[in-house]
């Protein structure tokens, strides 16, 4: 038989209100404590997990969290955590642990309804069924439990997204836990703490998240927060400390001890380029950041080092209402495998995409995503190569023509690119005739066979239609930008560019094989490519990739600073989001150079994209 605790609470709250109105806040928290059964012990009691009955031994870096947020009233607990570990799950013993305790109204928030089917059929209805203390509550009737409601005496539990604003603004409740919140839009979590003012001293908030993004509703809280991160003894010096990837760079350039380390760069390339994970995970160990002592990693020393953990204020003087805790994935994730996947981020931070290096800074980290840290305008003379306009670099392997369209004259640009993402400017110049752009083209052997394959690029939203047919006549392939999110493509994969599109330039036929005149079209997302362009230009370590010749003259420098990455604000809600501004009339040199990066990753070499993750992965 399975051990149950006794309900504390048989009334509801206004029926035990007159027997506590004389006692403040405070001293009612601490009566629920005394009155309370711990709620580890009470999860010990009576979860059942998949490997069996729940073990907190199992779970360290739950117990503290799970404590404050069952003992917390008039306050928030926050759980900011690498992903597929212990946060849902949290939150969901703090459900049930609630509900066979102090019942009340009660509700779980995920981003989407999908969502919230799908956390109701694989985790917690199944969880609901597994422990008889909370099924045996559950009331009778054919509607007493659904997929999104359970009732029981005096409560009940609402499944409830936070992307529908009737579930934000609707009926009252005590208590709730929002899931992944930072993925909530700016303004989401105060509607719904707005649900919980009924209750002004016993509402209590749980959050349990991966990293937030620098500024949002979630940091704001953090940084006001207790500050809670989770330290372990070093094998070494035996002091407690926090796990960190790596140490900031002092001004002075000097690198403290402290972080991850392993091999990287070209001793970890095979010869053919491709990555020697086995030397990655064999080189892994971790640097004390007190000692700059060696921790190596296995699983049951990982462990062991958990079992003797805790969670040490890094914010003494925060608020005690708002109670963070923080982990990331080097307590409880093989180190190895981490240091494969930081290599593939910075991998394709290189080619231009953040997308894995922010996921693992969110989901592995489970620290602040700050994309301005990444999005940077390179200064000219960082940016300055070792070598003249003109020279054919014999490292190339693609060379792209890129060409902006004005009225009576072109703008054009001449890169060449290394399958390492390396690239140089071999020409940038203004032309007068479409002539001359397949003369400087034929001379640096640039295909310019149309549909059978080109490597010129030209800008068609200026004069679309006579811009088409100059591109169907010379070979040439048409680009249009658009302010708009990557394609998706048959395949699944998101890509700055959308499938071809054959057009008709209404000229007749070709001589000779009497086909008619067909130019290719492709769309591109412009802020996409504005984005991985700046990545790039910023890329400096272990050397930069993107330069421009030394003498590549003054107007080819303005231009390319013509556009700025700025921050906003949204008016409607507050929230801060990033675009880009025209700071120079003259955009020209900065239209080509985007457009080479369109152009790169056609050829696989920028951003190479993947299926969209789950958020919660």
């Amino acid at each position: 038989m399975v051990e149950t605790f006794e309900v504390a609470q048989t009334r509801p709250e206004q029926e035990r209100a007159p027997a506590l109105e004389k006692r403040n806040p405070q001293q009612m928290t601490d009566l629920l404590k005394l009155t309370q059964p711990d709620p580890v012990d009470w999860c010990e009691a009576n979860i059942q997990l998949d490997y069996g009955k729940f073990d907190a031994s199992k779970h360290p870096l739950m117990s503290e969290p799970l404590r404050s947020a069952a003992n917390m009233r008039g306050g928030m607990t926050g759980l900011i955590g690498s992903v597929q570990h212990v946060k849902t799950l949290a939150a969901q013993l703090l459900q049930l642990y609630t509900a066979q305790t102090t019942p009340s109204r009660q509700a779980h928030y995920d981003l989407t309804k999908e969502a919230l089917k799908e956390f109701s059929d694989d985790k917690f209805t199944p969880l609901i069924n597994n422990t008889p203390a909370i099924k045996g509550i559950i009331t009778d009737g054919r509607h007493a439990q659904t997929t999104y409601y359970t009732n029981f005496p005096f409560g009940f539990i609402r499944l409830l997204g936070a992307r529908i604003l009737a579930h934000r603004n609707s009926k009252t409740i005590e208590m709730v836990t929002l899931d992944e919140s930072w993925a909530y839009e700016t303004g989401w979590i105060d509607q719904i703490k707005d649900r919980l003012s009924s209750y002004p001293w016993s509402w209590r908030m749980f959050l349990p998240t991966s990293g937030q993004t620098a500024g949002s509703e979630i940091d704001v809280l953090w940084q006001r927060s207790t500050q809670k991160v989770w330290h372990v003894p070093c094998d070494c010096c035996g002091k407690m400390i926090p796990y960190i990837w790596t140490q900031p760079k002092q001004k002075n350039g000097e690198q403290l001890p402290g972080g991850m380390k392993f091999a990287s760069g070209d001793d970890v390339l095979f010869d053919d380029q491709s990555t020697d994970y086995a030397k990655i995970k064999d080189s892994v160990y971790y640097e004390c950041q007190l000692c700059a002592g060696q921790m190596t990693f296995n699983p049951a020393t990982q462990h062991k080092r958990n079992q003797t953990g805790r969670y040490i204020s890094m914010n003494p003087n925060g608020d005690d209402k708002i109670d963070f805790f923080n982990y990331n994935a080097m307590a409880h994730f093989p180190w190895g495998d981490l240091a494969c996947q930081y290599h593939d981020a910075v991998a394709s931070k290189n080619r231009g995409d953040l997308e894995a290096l922010e996921n693992f800074v969110r989901k592995r980290l489970a620290e602040p995503w700050d994309v301005s840290k990444f999005i940077v305008i390179a200064d000219e003379e960082d940016s300055t190569g070792d070598y003249p306009s003109s020279e054919i670099w014999k490292d190339a392997d693609y060379t792209f023509c890129t060409i902006d369209v004005q009225k009576d004259h072109f703008y054009y640009v001449i890169r060449s690119w290394s399958k390492g993402v390396e690239s140089r400017l071999i020409e940038a110049h203004k032309a007068l005739s479409d002539l001359h752009i397949v003369e400087m083209c034929e001379k640096y052997g640039i295909l310019q066979d149309g549909m059978d394959g080109s490597g010129v690029f030209v800008d068609g939203n200026y004069n679309t239609t006579e811009v088409q047919r100059i591109a169907a006549k010379n070979g040439w392939i048409v680009l249009r930008g658009q302010n708009c999110k990557p394609f998706r493509h048959p395949d699944g994969l998101r890509k700055m560019y959308s499938e071809p599109v054959p057009v008709d330039t209404w000229q007749g036929t070709n001589e000779g094989d009497g086909r008619v005149k067909y130019c290719i079209q492709f769309w591109y997302a412009e802020n996409e490519a504005r984005s991985r362009f700046a990545t790039l230009r910023g890329m400096s370590e272990p050397k930069r990739l993107w330069t421009h010749s030394n003498n590549a003259g003054t107007n080819y420098l303005n231009q390319l600073n013509s556009w700025a990455r700025i921050a906003k604000t949204n008016p409607k809600d507050g929230s801060v989001y990033y675009d880009w501004k025209q700071t120079a009339r003259n955009d020209h040199m900065y239209d080509c150079e985007k457009m080479q990066l369109v152009a790169a990753a056609m050829a696989g070499l920028i951003g190479v994209s993947e299926k969209p993750a789950d958020e919660k992965d």
